[in-house]
């Protein structure tokens, strides 16, 4: 198992660390039948809830269990790295085309043109407006538009951040150092 004295921890080597961790792990999972957890599909917060204690697994149930503990994982990873590879491509189409946009529409401003007929269809220009968002920096300002007293335009902006609902979510994250 991995320890904070760890030699590949100390001299920052993740790659050796990370992969050390994992095969432990699917190697000797690590089951406490006292200390599950599960997400109730009912609760609509998604708070965790103790499970009723119940007898310990046999060794058929654990070897099946750190079997498909092993297989999720495996599957798991290849989708989260798949799933980063098609952000990445998406994120690159998506700052071509906001590249090619700003050219087309400065284009189409010098020549005096609102619509480009093509083969399918048309593109536009369309224009529209749109609210600033409401952020720390812009809720003052604006409400110091309104009301003169800065010292209850702080206490807005405090209770407006401060005393908002939150809610819990739980999810994985495959964590792998730099450079790998």
């Amino acid at each position: 198992m991995i320890h904070p004295d760890d030699s590949a921890s100390q001299i920052g080597n993740f790659r050796e660390r990370n992969e050390r961790y994992s095969r432990d792990l699917l190697m000797n999972p690590i089951v406490e039948p006292d200390s599950r957890s599960v997400i109730d599909p009912h609760d609509e917060n998604g708070s965790f809830i103790e499970e009723a204690p119940h007898e310990p697994l046999s060794r058929e149930e654990e070897v099946a269990t750190a079997n498909r503990l092993r297989e999720s994982v495996k599957e798991y990873i290849s989708i989260n790295e798949k799933s980063s590879k098609l952000v990445k491509a998406l994120s690159e189409l998506r700052k071509r085309k906001s590249t090619l946009q700003s050219a087309i529409i400065g284009d189409m401003r010098s020549l005096s043109v609102e619509n480009l007929a093509l083969n399918r269809g048309k593109l536009v220009a369309k224009r529209s407006m749109t609210k600033v968002g409401l952020t720390k920096s812009t809720i003052p300002a604006i409400l110091s538009r309104h009301f003169a007293d800065d010292e209850l335009i702080q206490k807005i902006v405090t209770v407006l951040y401060e005393d908002r609902d939150r809610t819990e979510k739980v999810e994985l994250k495959h964590l792998v150092g730099k450079g790998e």
